[in-house]
Parts: C-alpha cells; structure tokens; sequence
C-alpha cells in the first residue's frame, strides 16, 4: 500500500521507517507469495502492474475491513453497541429479571437485549451451549462448564383458593390431600421438583391436573380447581387479599441463582454480571 501511493520505493521505506532495501526485499517476498509480479523497474523508476494496482487496491479494502473490526472490538469493550442473550424460568422472568435488567439499561443504554423463556434445565442446556450468554434460574444446575451466582432466596408454599374446601377447613394438613385435585407444573420445573419434596406420598396421591405456566398454576388455584405449590412471591396479592391460604405444609426456601459459562468472558456478559446482587452464600 506504501508502495501503490507513494510509486516510489525510497519514498515508500520512509513512510514506513525502513530501509529501501527492507521494503524492496519484502515485496520480492510477496510477489513470490502470490505468484504474481507486482511492480516492475525501469532504471531509477518504478510502476505498478496491473496485477499490482489490482492487489493493492484489495490491501487497502482489506485494512479498512481491519480498522473497522478494531472499531467493533473497541465498541463491545465500550458496550456502546452489542447483544445479550438472557434464558429465565418463569418466577425468574416475572419477578427478578425486571430489576436487574432495569440497572442494566441504565449503564448500558445501547445494548440490544432478548429474553428467551424455559424450564430450568432447558435454560441451563443453552447456556452451557452457548445458544445464551448466561441466565437467571431457580433450581440445581448438572453441567459442568457452568459458573454460577446465588441472588435471592425464594419461598415456595402450599396454598389452595379460601372457596376450596380444604381452604374453608379448619386444618389444612398434607394428610387431607389425597381427596383433593393437585395442579401441577410440566415434568422438568424446579417448582415441580420441589412440590414433590414438600407434598411427600401425597404428591403420588391426588389427581393431577398438569399445567404448562406457572401462570395457569394461580389461575387454576384462584379458581378453586385444587391445590398448589408456588413461589410466594408470585401471589402475595392473593394472599394478602384473603383469596388463596396457605395449607400447614412446612415452607422450603431454594436460591434464584444467575449462571453463565465459565469461560465466557464476553463484556457484555461481565457487565450484566456486575449488576447482581450477592447473597451471603459464595458462589459456585
């Protein structure tokens, strides 16, 4: 390129700081390395070929091409462009993606950001397969390429709508349950995993009725189609409003727990890592 703009090799070496033998040497090396003669030499003067205008018009296309993947590196250090991939389980999109995702936009205004939705074990699959750059979950991880952060601690209850009649007894105790409709999430929820935990031989006991959201969960349960196990947090107002009521079933608390793989070191993954909050408990 210093050669095709100055067309002159002793002007050329000092634009780059080399000798003229340097530069003439190196272009020996590439016309050798392409095949092609690049300039041709006339007593004192010098010319490009054709093949040489034609190749140092590539190098200059080439070297913007250069500038401009230095530009994006420097923009994606910067965030001021770049995409983030959440996954999220459903309590965790509904209840603590938002504020995170809130503190996030605040610092980083620029950077596109799309929430994909799942199970827990679906979430943390496509993280460890780098189909997600990281994710906000609420049950145990098995892959092993994945680093994890505690970020909440959240309650899960057994509770049944006040018209039900286990919600009109006087005790509501697991022993009571097996007589009564038990609305369940899909296979593969945390929620689910949980509620079998917590309910024991009467989880095997009552009739299902299998829903796909945890919204349809509270629907159903608000309906008085049978009892459920949910995260607190999801229906503080119906409890608080005296239309669902906890059944005596011993709480259980699990941690809402942020993942990503361990050697991501994307900016834009480490930026929405530094707006988490950290519970006492150490990562893993």
């Amino acid at each position: 390129m210093a050669v095709s703009k100055s067309a002159n090799l002793s002007r050329a070496a000092q634009a780059l700081d080399l000798t003229q033998g340097a530069v003439t040497q190196q272009m020996r090396h590439l016309e050798r390395a392409l095949g092609l003669q690049l300039i041709e030499r006339s007593g004192h003067a010098m010319r490009l070929t054709p093949a040489g205008l034609e190749v140092a018009a590539a190098c200059a296309a080439a070297a913007r091409e250069l500038e401009g993947i230095v530009e994006t590196a420097r923009l994606q250090r910067s965030l001021s462009i770049g995409r983030l991939r959440v996954g999220a389980s459903p309590t965790c999109a509904n209840h603590y993606l938002s504020p995170l995702l809130s503190e996030f936009i605040k610092r980083w205004p620029n950077v596109n950001i799309q929430v994909v939705g799942g199970t827990t074990p679906t979430i943390a699959e496509k993280v460890s397969n780098a189909e997600l750059d990281c994710g906000l979950i609420e049950g145990p991880v098995m892959e092993g390429n994945i680093e994890s952060l505690h970020i909440h601690e959240d309650v899960v209850i057994a509770v049944v709508s006040s018209r039900h009649p286990l919600g009109k007894a006087s005790r509501r105790t697991v022993t009571e349950l097996g007589a009564h409709r038990y609305l369940a999430r899909e296979v593969g929820s945390a929620t689910e995993a949980l509620a079998h935990e917590m309910l024991g031989r009467a989880y095997g006991a009552s009739p299902r009725l299998e829903l796909s959201h945890l919204d349809s969960v509270r629907s159903a349960a608000l309906a008085g189609l049978g009892y459920a196990i949910l995260p607190r947090v999801t229906i503080e107002t119906e409890l608080e409003r005296g239309l669902l009521v906890q059944l005596e079933i011993p709480a259980r608390s699990r941690w809402i727990t942020a993942i990503r793989r361990r050697s991501s070191k994307v900016p834009v993954v480490e930026a929405f890592w530094s707006v988490l909050p950290r519970s006492r408990q150490d990562a893993t």
